[in-house]
């Protein structure tokens, strides 16, 4: 559940960076006949570019964990309810202790 709600959380964080980087730009295009931008400004852009990069690769990666995550979580829920692995090995060690006495 604190995967799913980080994973919400970040998914939240890169729409309002997308949302703010498009008024941004729409902003500056409005001002763009009265204010000359240098190059160094302009990559202001890039910059917006590489965080939203970096962002999404977050949330694939976050993803990907909270998958495995409820994968094992499954394989625990189904050994609960139906326990094999254990009561097998229980027998096998009684089996062992009958056999050396």
């Amino acid at each position: 559940m604190r995967l799913r709600n980080e994973l919400a959380s970040n998914q939240r964080k890169l729409t309002v960076a997308v949302l703010k980087a498009a008024k941004m730009e729409q902003e500056l295009e409005a001002l763009s006949p009265f204010v000359s931008l240098d190059a160094s400004q302009l990559d202001v852009g890039t910059d917006i570019q590489a965080q939203i990069t970096r962002a999404v690769t977050e949330m694939v990666l976050e993803r990907k964990k909270r998958e495995d995550i409820e994968h094992i979580l499954a394989d625990v829920e189904r050994e609960c309810r139906h326990p094999t692995i254990v009561p097998a090995l229980l027998q096998t060690m009684d089996e062992m202790w009958l056999d050396m006495t």
